[in-house]
């Protein structure tokens, strides 16, 4: 999860009138598990413990494997946990956006989710929201291809993690669009590393883009 999506987030809820707060959870360890590692039981249950004391009945996070995680952790417990997206999806946007965006898929919020269908419609029900001309890329949706910003390669293989973004990138820039929007931090970092100077578009997460749209701080 990246720190700035956080900020956004609260400031969307609190534009959207919609009561949240922070807890003092600690990192997820997805990397650590797909990595061959085991994950630390008192980070786990130090999660659990925070959530529950706060009295939430849903946890929501911008990042989706963190979502694809606590929603393990958390299971018996009576609590949803959601991506963020999936708030902003069904949110009423006081925000419009004339131009042209494009998504990349996330693994974590479509294939790989669980979530069928609304891992790939909540974030293009977001994007369209706002008016937005939604221009797909040639591979989408099921067919998305991963941009090597996940499952640990950036760290096992880094040249073939890049080779991967710039592949990636070619789709993009077919598509013309201002904005590439995705809702994984990870391929936030990957693609931008794949950007060329001449590139006239911008990469962000979802959640960070409409909170720019909305004005940001």
């Amino acid at each position: 999860l990246d720190d700035s999506d956080v900020p956004s987030a609260m400031r969307i809820l609190d534009r959207l009138d919609m009561d949240g707060t922070y807890v003092d959870e600690r990192c997820c360890q997805a990397l650590v598990e797909l990595l061959g590692g085991e994950r630390d039981p008192d980070l786990i249950n130090h999660n659990r413990d925070v959530i529950l004391a706060s009295g939430a009945k849903r946890v929501v996070t911008p990042c989706p494997t963190c979502a694809h995680m606590l929603e393990s952790d958390m299971d018996g417990t009576g609590i949803d946990v959601v991506p963020f997206v999936e708030v902003l999806a069904k949110a009423d946007l006081p925000v419009t956006y004339e131009g042209v965006v494009t998504y990349h898929d996330p693994c974590d919020l479509g294939r790989k989710s669980g979530r069928g269908a609304l891992g790939f419609d909540a974030p293009r029900r977001a994007i369209e929201a706002t008016g937005a001309e939604l221009r797909e890329m040639e591979r989408s949706r099921e067919d998305s291809k991963c941009c090597g910003g996940g499952g640990g390669l950036r760290a096992t293989y880094p040249a073939l993690s890049v080779a991967m973004a710039k592949q990636r990138m070619e789709e993009i820039r077919t598509t013309e669009a201002e904005w590439c929007l995705t809702d994984c931090p990870s391929c936030v970092h990957n693609l931008r590393n794949a950007m060329k100077k001449k590139d006239n578009f911008k990469v962000t997460t979802t959640v960070r883009w409409l909170d720019e749209m909305m004005g940001g701080e």
